[in-house]
């Protein structure tokens, strides 16, 4: 082999540059842009000889080589990879010294009608063993043709031959979507709309959403949008949300929303509902006062009773052990029993004249047990700019059809989801016709029952004065409802 043969010997005192080359080109071999096609099999025009056979340029080893036969004018090295492929990139590794300075490249799917790739191509002015040339592809084809008119010493020698195909693109998931879907909201609620997308690939992202069948935020980098409800968007609302990468890969999940728009009267009828399941109720209470946020008064240890619709029964105790009961208080529609249980004396006052209303009116009081009274008898609208609509807490404006001396309007604030009533605000009118707040009743924590009512647990009494702000609280613990209570227990008689 001459000139050939020395260099092939004078490689094997340069095994470890040699191997290092193939380490590097190892990790120098395409990264996510590209993949490697297997190439099943090589043919050549000529092979110096059996050591140096086409095999050699697929065998995924830099250290063995094809080598074209001596003397000829043309070599061509085949390559077949079994089936038509598409393809991205052919990476030649040209043995140095024995490059070419006029090759081109050929492709074919039957071995009949050829392509050319690219001609007039040169590998001459590597300084680095071996000569990496990479060439760009596009269409699919089976068969690639290296055909070389020229080459150094008049023997092409080329090490390696690696086809690829553009990398098959993993399309972006989306691995949730906030809110749920199923979940309700009020009309009128700004939902703020969020996606969490992951891309095998690491490609950018783009979002889009869809509400209702419409665009409502074209492919941008954001991946949040904040859908501002109307009344008119009641029902069940089609929310699709979008990913897509910049290869053409497309993730969508489909939610539904329910949007509601409840009236007044429903709103109220949630809590009528929820009261429905609770026939009386027991707990422990400790009342507490404050005046402008200082402590104010004495701390009370209370037991307090409950029978639907209109018995209430509070104990009073001298020490938190509530074992020495000192004074007992029962309400039994609009009556009150104040009880001395040491000097076994009871009062009853009548609260009617105390109010300035009459039994009529007192009774239309009574939002739980009572709703169509209470409907019948104030005009009830709801208030949007008092309303929360992302906790579902709707505000209500009632103001009795008939006025009278305890309220001209009642502030009521409904916990929806709940039925629950968390806050009650009672404005009067004075002289001049304007309403001034006179007391704000609070359910500044609620409890939820095994029967799945809900009922107040901490309860705030917030009242305006001129020195300053009373608020007297009540926070109940041991809470049962259900228990069995009857009239007895709220009989003035039986406390003694």
């Amino acid at each position: 082999m001459g000139k050939y043969s020395r260099v092939n010997l004078g490689q094997k005192k340069l095994l470890f540059i040699g191997l290092v080359l193939f380490f590097l080109f190892l990790c120098a071999a395409p990264g996510l842009a590209d993949t490697e096609l297997p190439i099943t099999a090589a043919q050549a025009s000529s092979s110096y000889s059996a050591t140096y056979a086409p095999a050699k340029a697929i065998d995924n080893n830099l250290l063995t080589h094809w080598a074209g036969g001596k003397s000829k004018t043309t070599w061509w090295l085949g390559l077949d990879l079994s089936s038509s492929k598409a393809l991205s990139k052919i990476s030649i590794y040209w043995q140095l010294g024995y490059c070419s300075s006029n090759y081109s490249i050929r492709a074919s799917n039957d071995r009949v009608n050829w392509v050319n790739l690219y001609t007039n191509l040169s590998s001459l002015g590597g300084t680095t063993n071996p000569v990496q040339k990479d060439y760009s592809l596009t269409g699919s084809y089976r068969y690639i043709l290296i055909v070389i008119s020229n080459a150094q010493n008049r023997v092409p020698v080329i090490s390696e031959v690696k086809l690829f195909a553009p990398d098959a693109n993993q399309p972006p998931s989306i691995t949730s979507v906030t809110p749920e879907t199923g979940e309700t909201f009020l009309a009128g609620a700004q939902i703020p709309i969020q996606i969490t997308a992951t891309d095998p690939d690491n490609d950018p992202l783009e979002y889009r959403f869809w509400v209702g069948g419409s665009v409502k935020q074209a492919w941008s980098s954001l991946n949040t949008y904040t859908w501002q409800t109307t009344s008119s968007d009641t029902g069940s609302i089609g929310i699709t949300c979008q990913a897509r990468d910049n290869k053409g890969g497309l993730d969508s999940e489909n939610l539904t929303y329910s949007i509601i728009n409840p009236t007044a009267q429903e709103v109220l009828q949630k809590v009528a509902d929820n009261y429905a399941l609770v026939f009386d109720l027991t707990a422990d209470a400790v009342f507490t006062s404050t005046l402008n946020g200082e402590p104010f008064g004495n701390t009370d240890y209370c037991r307090y009773y409950f029978k639907a619709s209109m018995k209430e029964k509070i104990e009073s105790f001298s020490e938190a052990s509530r074992t020495t009961k000192v004074e007992i208080t029962i309400t039994d529609s609009s009556t009150m029993y104040l009880i001395d249980p040491i000097r076994r004396i009871t009062q009853a006052v009548d609260l009617l004249p105390e109010a300035g209303i009459t039994g009529s009116q007192f009774n239309q009081m009574n939002i739980y047990y009572d709703l169509p009274n209470f409907l019948s008898s104030h005009t009830v609208t709801k208030n949007g700019a008092l309303t929360d609509f992302a906790n579902k807490i709707i505000a209500l404006d009632a103001i009795p059809v008939a006025q009278n001396s305890l309220y001209s309007k009642l502030e009521l604030y409904v916990d929806y989801n709940k039925g629950i009533l968390t806050k009650a605000r009672l404005f009067k009118e004075d002289e001049s016709h304007q309403l001034q707040l006179l007391q704000t009743l609070e359910a500044t924590e609620t409890q939820q029952m095994p029967n799945s009512a809900w009922v107040p647990a901490k309860m705030d009494k917030k009242s305006p004065l001129t020195s300053g702000e009373l608020i007297n609280t009540l926070d109940y613990d041991n809470l049962r409802i259900n228990v069995g209570l009857t009239d007895a227990d709220f009989d003035p008689t039986n406390q003694y």
